[in-house]
């Protein structure tokens, strides 16, 4: 009788352990099964968003912070981010994993070639100024002055002076009002640098100077001062508007 109680009690123990585990199997499948694939997806959109600056292996420059511009998943654990802090943009190819409680871990993270704009369809002679954001090229187009566009530099990007060889891009070797000549493949508002160019220095004019181009013995701009409007963003031309700041045009500026 002991032995036929003894073995009615093992195989009860192994009834219950089984349920126990189905159960929890159950259980694990069906928190797995919960999460869509578009729900991964905004998950490790999330997480890149959020953790970008730790996870770059290059840093940002010139005090930019980097954000994302383009996601693309290539399958359910691989995405091509493009990412830019407004002076230099990079392209990443990120391995992922989500477990079944949501939670993401990045498994890789490596920089990839840049792919390259098929199409140059931005070619303008201006002058730059530091904005925010990085450096704005402020040129003209007929019936258009003081345009504006946002210039974004990546490891394509070929800087050179008027005579001289190629160089780095960064450090900046140029200043605010420098006249320079810029290539590349405008999207909006933004250009991503194929060529830039600073011309001849005897073209440059630095903004940040306390020269007086009001009273200078060529007239470069008109003074409007007392009209009204704080003239901040100027085209840099004979006849166009001297660019006034609170400290020369406390009226219209203050």
């Amino acid at each position: 009788m002991k032995k036929i109680g003894f073995i009615i009690i093992l195989i009860a123990i192994i009834i219950v352990g089984f349920l126990i585990w189905r159960t929890e199997t159950q259980n694990g499948s069906e928190t797995e099964l919960g999460l869509t694939l578009e729900e991964k997806q905004e998950l490790v959109k999330t997480h890149i968003q959020e953790n970008i600056s730790n996870l770059s292996p290059e840093k940002e420059v010139l005090g930019g912070t980097f954000y994302i511009t383009e996601f693309e998943f290539m399958d359910s654990e691989t995405c091509l981010i493009n990412y830019e802090d407004g002076h230099i943009a990079l392209q990443a190819k990120v391995n992922f994993n989500v477990s079944a409680q949501g939670d993401v871990e990045i498994v890789s993270f490596d920089l990839v070639p840049l792919e390259e704009e098929t199409r140059v369809n931005f070619s303008k002679e201006g002058n730059i100024l530091e904005v925010d954001q990085g450096w704005e090229l402020i040129y003209e187009e007929p019936g258009a002055p003081a345009l504006r566009a946002l210039l974004v530099f990546d490891d394509n990007s070929i800087c050179t002076k008027e005579g001289e060889e190629d160089q780095a891009c960064f450090p900046v070797y140029w200043q605010n009002g420098d006249r320079v000549m810029v290539e590349g493949a405008k999207t909006g508002e933004r250009v991503r640098v194929v060529d830039f160019r600073l011309i001849d220095p005897s073209a440059e004019i630095d903004l940040g100077s306390d020269l007086d181009l009001k009273n200078s013995e060529t007239e470069i701009c008109v003074d409007v001062c007392g009209d009204g409007v704080c003239q901040e963003m100027v085209c840099l031309g004979s006849g166009c508007p001297c660019a006034e700041t609170v400290a020369t045009c406390p009226q219209d500026c203050s």
